[in-house]
């Protein structure tokens, strides 16, 4: 548990938002795919639950860009024809293509 996690640190900072992350999949994979995720697993990329946090966060971090081109099509159609826009339609797309 979280609690577990902040007592082994000995009074030492904490950044519980993994730890809640994790916490939060737990339940939803428990139900849906039977999956765990262990404590273990927090800080090891190699592991099934820190490859699915990155692309969690890869996925947050990707929607929250390009803000400006919700608002007109004309933006949206400027951005996708730029060297940046096109960049990050390809990051979207690999993320989506890890996730799956």
């Amino acid at each position: 548990s979280a609690m577990g996690a902040m007592k082994a640190l000995n009074g030492q900072p904490f950044d519980p938002h993994e730890h809640l992350q994790r916490l939060s999949c737990n339940i939803v994979y428990r139900l849906t795919y039977g999956i765990r995720f262990h404590r273990s697993d927090i800080g090891n990329k190699d592991s099934d639950w820190g490859a699915l946090h990155e692309v969690i966060n890869n996925i947050l971090k990707l929607g929250g860009q390009n803000v400006k081109a919700n608002y007109s099509p004309l933006l949206k159609l400027i951005e996708k024809m730029s060297a940046s826009g096109r960049a990050l339609d390809r990051k979207r797309h690999e993320t989506v293509a890890r996730r799956d």
